[in-house]
């Protein structure tokens, strides 16, 4: 599984988890639904602001991140 996968997985994981909606969550973040779309699918990687917004919104710890790379 490559990295725009395995964050997809994590952040599709922690919407169904807080009980988002696509559109709920993209309103949120600042961006259009299709952006978002795009992102959960693993077709687009987050900026950095996004991706910390979208780790403390939906409770993603770092360490789900080091986990990753540590075992690669």
């Amino acid at each position: 599984m490559d990295f725009n996968d395995y964050l997809s997985e994590q952040i599709y994981r922690g919407r169904k988890r807080a009980g988002y909606t696509q559109a709920h969550l993209s309103q949120k973040l600042g961006v259009s639904v299709r952006w978002y779309q795009r992102i959960e699918k693993g077709e687009r990687l987050p900026g950095a602001v996004v991706l910390i917004k979208l780790m403390l919104l939906l409770d993603i710890d770092i360490e789900v991140f080091r986990d990753y790379f540590m075992h690669k």
